[in-house]
């Protein structure tokens, strides 16, 4: 995915941040500039990343060192779902050649 600035995120960088957030759980604070657009645009909410049970370790396991706490992480919103939806339809139009590297937000 490409790091472009809020203002010159295209819609081929949504189209990509979309599919990225749909298929893989993006950490907060290692993310790509879209997704700051995406969550500007009501995409993609963060949200916490659940706890596992089999991260509970016992406090005197050599392993105990080892636990990261959950982080926040970013989640398609029903809005996301949709945009993903129209950009993947619109991939396959003649005219994405065009759009797709327009700007999506003016």
């Amino acid at each position: 995915m490409r790091t472009t600035t809020p203002r010159r995120v295209s819609h081929a960088d949504v189209l990509e941040g979309l599919r990225q957030t749909l298929h893989r759980q993006i950490v907060r604070g290692r993310h790509p500039v879209v997704l700051d657009v995406l969550h500007m645009l009501g995409f993609i909410d963060w949200v916490r990343q659940p706890e596992r049970t089999s991260r509970y370790l016992a406090a005197n396991s050599a392993r105990a060192d080892a636990y990261s706490p959950p982080v926040d992480i970013a989640m398609l919103t029903a809005a996301g779902s949709t945009e993903l939806d129209r950009l993947t339809a619109l991939e396959l139009t003649p005219q994405w050649t065009q759009r797709q590297s327009h700007p999506y937000v003016e």
